[in-house]
């Protein structure tokens, strides 16, 4: 028992030494938005992260530089994941003929086949009209997450500028009006 007390002091006073100086250190913490999704704002050059993709090639990122990239991180098994399909679809509907395009990244333990699976088979209602994923998909691993700084959850989305620059950190369930707001800013 005192050495659980021990540890939680520990942690405690090393937490609160983070978070008073989280300024001096260069720390951001992430800020709930409306949707009750988590978002934050940065400026940061996004990888190049090569990742096996849905059809059996691989899908460079750097391929879409010049272009406003969303990339999404999400499960099959994923709830929210599920719920904000519709809204990816629609962002690549209303915004992919001007620059931009919605780069989903799934990270199932079940391996590629239950994701191609997903995408095959399921349809999501976007205003009204049954419509199936319509956006590039790939499978991702441990060394990409990391190469993004590592995942909060998921779905967890990160918004890259044409320049290649990370601008913006979403976790949680995306909400079609503020992404679109965020893309058209970029486009």
């Amino acid at each position: 028992m005192k050495k659980v007390a021990l540890v939680l002091l520990v942690t405690g006073l090393i937490a609160g030494g983070i978070w008073a100086n989280r300024d001096s250190i260069g720390l951001s913490f992430v800020d709930a938005d409306q949707g009750g999704n988590q978002s934050e704002t940065i400026d940061l050059a996004a990888p190049d992260v090569v990742l096996p993709s849905l059809d059996g090639d691989w899908l460079k990122l750097s391929k879409y530089k010049g272009q406003v990239v969303l990339v999404n991180f999400w499960a099959t098994w994923c709830g929210y994941c599920r719920e904000e399909t519709a809204t990816l679809i629609q962002l690549q509907q209303d915004y992919g003929p001007k620059g931009f395009t919605v780069l989903g990244i799934a990270v199932d333990d079940e391996g590629e086949e239950s994701v191609k699976t997903f995408v095959e088979t399921e349809r999501f209602d976007v205003n009204g009209v049954s419509t199936r994923v319509n956006f590039p998909m790939a499978t991702g691993y441990k060394e990409v997450f990391d190469k993004f700084g590592g995942l909060a959850g998921v779905p967890s989305t990160i918004l890259i500028s044409r320049e290649g620059r990370e601008v913006k950190r979403i976790v949680g369930t995306l909400r079609y009006e503020s992404t679109s707001r965020a893309v058209k800013k970029l486009l």
